[in-house]
């Protein structure tokens, strides 16, 4: 969908010195899309800011940040801190930057607007289960395990059991002007393994960082 793009980690290697020449090349030409888990993200703000390197991308640009905020490690790395990374050297303001929620199982991808409310999309739909009885069913704007259902997976019955703990907002108006359903994620599950595609990816990086 992106009229062109550029990897910032390619063969284990950050490619930020690549990434940064890049948006200097088409800032002003075409909207500048920064996507990655935050871990990447801010350790390209880092670099920016090592490098002195700063840039007005303007209203149209994004950041979007998919996979989860917490390190390998242990580490949660702070959403309003990226954020006030990110304005500075990206020139960009709070409302340019959208997280979002998925499961590489599914093909749902619930994607913020300017307000920070992750839009379910309409072809899926979520709600939660009792967190002491997975049994019942929990009541909207209550926390509660989060399931999801999602027919357009066709490999497995297209419903699953997430270990995340959530509130779901069912049948809302948000002031960014679209209704419908809303997922904020909370924390998760007691025992639950903590575990997301950034953390793997993280641990992959520093691993085959190591051996280099």
């Amino acid at each position: 969908v992106y009229a062109d793009r550029i990897y910032a980690v390619e063969n284990n290697q950050f490619k930020f010195k690549e990434a940064s020449d890049y948006i200097a090349k088409w800032n002003g030409k075409l909207p500048i899309y920064v996507v990655g888990p935050p871990f990447i993200i801010s350790f390209f703000m880092e670099y920016l800011k090592a490098n002195n390197k700063k840039y007005d991308l303007g209203e149209s640009a994004r950041v979007l940040t998919i996979g989860g905020w917490k390190r390998h490690s242990g580490e949660i790395i702070s959403r309003m801190d990226l954020v006030a990374k990110c304005k500075e050297f990206l020139g960009i303001k709070e409302s340019q930057h959208r997280d979002s929620y998925g499961l590489i199982e599914l093909n749902q991808l619930s994607l913020e607007c300017s307000f920070w409310k992750k839009h379910i999309p309409p072809f899926a739909d979520m709600y939660t289960r009792d967190i002491n009885d997975l049994n019942s069913v929990g009541k909207d704007n209550e926390p509660g395990r989060v399931a999801i259902i999602d027919p357009t997976v066709i490999a497995y019955p297209g419903f699953l059991l997430t270990q995340d703990i959530g509130i779901v907002e069912h049948e809302q108006e948000c002031k960014c002007g679209r209704c419908g359903s809303f997922i904020q994620i909370i924390g998760r599950a007691p025992q639950a393994e903590d575990i997301n595609c950034s953390i793997t990816l993280d641990q992959y990086l520093e691993l085959s960082l190591i051996h280099i």
